[in-house]
């Protein structure tokens, strides 16, 4: 869907200074605009050129698009008011042929991370219904009175006014003041101008004093001091690391604590070496595909900035189907899921083996956003900042703080750090650790909480002779050589006390690993073992992550129950507690976020 014929009748630049911008962002440390016809993006450009042009700026800008259409790779020079314009133009056209966009939403960062793009690809009805963010200003025009049928009874406008900011504003033609659109925007709650003589092509409505419907910076003075304020992080797992690094990404302090870091700084995965995120795909696109396919593509966004044996590698993931019912389930997923070309393709045992680099017995979906990743050196990489302290300590239980935050306590009953908002992301021992602090009745989703011990086991690559170009995905799993090792996994030992690595664990492996890899292959594993190493995962019914923040605790979140999918939740999990926190626009749609809630909404 391209910009309606009436916003493109009306310069992009008349739609900026007829909102008030750049004047409306100066001064704030963050402003979000949410445009409803994203089209190709010409307005955005205009947006992002002006904010990089004003000395005074935002120090972040934010932008949500309902409805993008394909940007035009030759562009358009007679749209652009200027150079900087058309390199932002390219720009965001080079940033969506890196990252195609996939079913559902996705997050394009520029300028460092201080300009984010937020796309909802799916129809404007449904976006309005599933975005949540703190919109300080919005571009809409009358494509937005057609939806109301479609919104099940809800009001489009409302939609608007409940992600409204104080003082929101709404830019619209001026043609439509007094129409449907107009009307709308009057009975939300908008205060919109009389229609006029002049010759103005745009207009602007503003929130009507009083309407607010966010509990996000309620109190603005408040808010400006909580930006400031340290985090604290429960947890030095791959969770608790991933959330340190999107908070200090956005300049704010982090206190991470875990006892694993007094032998070193790569916490509890010291000595794990390889793992994996794989998207996966499902006949009805449920919540696990679209939260992994979202989690391993955010992954490899926001971490490539790391130093190079940190960084995560596309290597791809070849996904193996085990049967003929499997098979005609993934082949159904991807002929109707919607994926951008070249995102995922069916390969026959032939072409996967070929594509492997190693013989493989049967079919599979080779993934190009599969990603290899060394565990222990990215939570090192992740929690160097210098904004980061990792304290080697154990958080026993918390506490309410005189000013309204929270105190972390020893068992000892020692202060350990003190915050107003705290992360609890330490896997299995989230749920000892809140009823301890007694916030477990706030998160009924752990009540099941279950710990689950399993290992994985290495082998030298020279003696296997069997290195694949891909991550392989099956029973187990068959990582590319690190450090002249293959990574292969993995056993689950539910109730067991300690995690240990076992020749049984490793037995069992060798026994998974022969569904698809040759006999030859197989038979020359039990020489080449040369270790291994053992964690535990977390997991609840249904086996969906929880994520966020706890009813009737204000500043308390948690990130857990991410179970063998650590590496692929990690990431996006973390964006979303540093986005709610730092009320930005979440890149997640409503519903997947009620689904993982650590209690119902």
């Amino acid at each position: 869907m391209s910009d309606s014929p009436c916003s493109l009748a009306i310069p992009t630049q008349a739609w900026l200074s007829a909102s008030g911008l750049p004047v409306g962002w100066r001064g704030r440390s963050s402003f979000t605009v949410c445009d409803t016809a994203f089209g190709a993006g010409h307005r955005f450009i205009s947006t992002w050129s002006t904010w990089r042009s004003d000395a005074n700026r935002s120090e972040r800008l934010h932008y949500v698009g309902f409805c993008p259409a394909d940007v035009n790779p030759a562009g358009d020079p007679w749209l652009f008011a200027s150079d900087d314009e058309a390199a932002c133009h390219e720009a965001l056209r080079v940033a969506q042929s890196v990252y195609a966009p996939l079913p559902g939403v996705s997050r394009l960062d520029f300028e460092g991370g201080a300009v984010t793009l937020t796309l909802f690809h799916m129809p404007l009805w449904k976006a309005l219904m599933q975005a949540e963010a703190r919109v300080d200003h919005y571009f809409v025009d009358a494509m937005l009175a057609t939806v109301g049928a479609q919104t099940g009874g809800y009001s489009p406008y409302g939609q608007l006014a409940r992600m409204a900011a104080r003082e929101a504003s709404v830019a619209l033609p001026a043609v439509d003041v007094s129409s449907d659109l107009g009307k709308g925007l009057k009975k939300a709650g908008f205060i919109v101008p009389t229609a006029s003589g002049d010759l103005a092509e745009v207009c602007v409505a503003r929130l009507r004093p009083g309407i607010f419907h966010g509990a996000h910076l309620a109190f603005p003075e408040q808010g400006r001091a909580l930006s400031v304020a340290p985090v604290m992080v429960i947890g030095g797992g791959i969770a608790g690391a991933a959330v340190a690094w999107a908070f200090a990404s956005r300049g704010r302090k982090v206190n991470i604590i875990d006892p694993a870091f007094s032998r070193s700084a790569q916490g509890v995965h010291a000595g794990h070496l390889a793992a994996a995120a794989t998207p996966v795909v499902s006949r009805d696109d449920d919540y696990r595909a679209r939260l992994t396919r979202s989690g391993v593509r955010l992954a490899w966004q926001r971490w490539q900035a790391l130093a190079a044996d940190a960084r995560p590698l596309q290597t791809g993931t070849l996904g193996l189907a085990g049967d003929a019912d499997e098979v005609d389930r993934v082949r159904a997923a991807l002929e109707g899921g919607g994926f951008p070309a070249g995102w995922a393709r069916w390969q026959t045992s032939l072409a996967a083996s070929l594509a492997a680099a190693v013989p493989l017995s049967v079919p599979g979906v080779l993934f190009a956003d599969g990603l290899l990743i060394r565990p222990g050196a990215l939570i090192a990489a992740l929690t160097s900042s210098p904004l980061v302290q990792r304290i080697s300590a154990a958080g026993h239980r918390l506490e309410r703080a005189d000013d309204g935050g929270w105190l972390l306590r020893s068992a000892g009953d020692h202060v350990l750090a003190q915050a107003a908002t705290v992360v609890v992301a330490n896997a299995a021992g989230v749920v000892p650790f809140l009823q301890r602090s007694g916030l477990l009745d706030r998160a009924p989703r752990l009540r099941q909480l279950q710990a689950i011990a399993g290992q994985v086991s290495y082998f030298d690559t020279q003696r296997t002779a069997a290195n694949p170009n891909v991550v392989i995905d099956g029973p187990g799993y068959w990582l590319p050589s690190v450090d002249g090792v293959n990574v292969a996994g993995g056993t689950y030992a539910l109730g067991a006390e300690t995690p240990a690595v076992t020749q049984a664990g490793h037995d069992d492996i060798i026994e998974k690993l022969g569904a698809f890899l040759s006999a030859e292959t197989i038979q020359r594993l039990p020489d080449a073992v040369v270790g291994g190493w053992s964690g535990w995962r977390a997991v609840v019914p249904g086996r969906l992550p929880v994520v966020g923040e706890l009813l009737g605790a204000n500043g308390v979140w948690v990130a857990c129950a991410y179970g063998s999918r650590g590496l692929s939740w990690a990431a996006l999990a973390a964006e979303i507690i540093a986005a709610s926190v730092c009320c930005e626009p979440l890149p997640l749609e409503r519903e997947l976020l009620m689904a993982i809630a650590p209690g119902k909404r």
